[in-house]
């Protein structure tokens, strides 16, 4: 900062995500620039406070922890160079134009979460059918278990039903949380945000029942449809 000529006794706020080397009480950044200059003032990156919020309201709910935890399974399960190779070519065969990349959850990102999601929600009938070859056709026996347990819970309405509403829930976090992390956002911006945001989520909780009956957008629509095709 001396280097690029910024005056440390100007210095009146800071922010950073809550790594210990950042925001450490003691040796942080934070705690070794208020050492210089007091009225340095932390706050905890708004951005990532939202991500931390909602990793805690998800571990909250079992049904919801338990869905993120199936699909890390379900990424595992697909690490395989053969497994992933029949997925591929599942994929060329009923829908040529989609490539299937499952990704995995990071509990660290809340981003990871809707990459994880999207990627089950567009290759929801190529996973089904490669999780059934598996389980008629296994090469052991542990193979064939958690293919099996995967497929249950894939094949369970009430997944897809838990897909549908998760994905409604990432249309409306995904963008705030890219706004907040912009260069030249000010408080002002993502306190009215953050606000929004919170409505919307109110108001979907009020709505689930319109959600079980209409099965949301059409991306939604589309993963139903694999469903009952499958």
């Amino acid at each position: 900062m001396e280097s690029h000529g910024l005056d440390l006794s100007r210095l009146r706020g800071q922010g950073y995500d809550g790594a210990a080397n950042m925001s450490g009480v003691y040796s942080g950044v934070q705690a070794r620039l208020k050492q210089i200059q007091p009225l340095a003032v932390y706050v905890h990156c708004m951005a990532h406070n939202l991500n931390l919020a909602l990793n805690d309201s998800c571990s909250g709910v079992s049904q919801v922890e338990n869905f993120y935890d199936m699909l890390e399974k379900l990424y595992n399960c697909f690490r395989s160079i053969r497994r992933w190779a029949m997925l591929d070519q599942t994929a060329i065969k009923m829908q040529p134009i989609t490539k299937v990349a499952l990704k995995r959850v990071l509990t660290t990102r809340w981003s990871s979460r809707n990459d994880a999601l999207l990627s089950l929600h567009f290759s929801y009938g190529t996973v089904m059918a490669v999780l059934t070859k598996l389980v008629l056709c296994p090469s052991d026996n542990v193979e064939k278990t958690v293919a099996a347990e995967l497929k249950a819970f894939l094949e369970n309405f009430s997944t897809v039903i838990l897909i549908v509403f998760q994905c409604k829930v990432h249309n409306i976090i995904k963008p705030v949380s890219r706004l907040l992390q912009k260069e030249h956002q000010d408080i002002s911006n993502a306190s009215a945000m953050l606000n929004r945001a919170v409505n919307m989520m109110k108001a979907l909780r009020c709505s689930v029942d319109k959600v079980h009956e209409d099965r949301g957008c059409e991306c939604c629509r589309y993963l139903v449809c694999q469903y009952h095709f499958y």
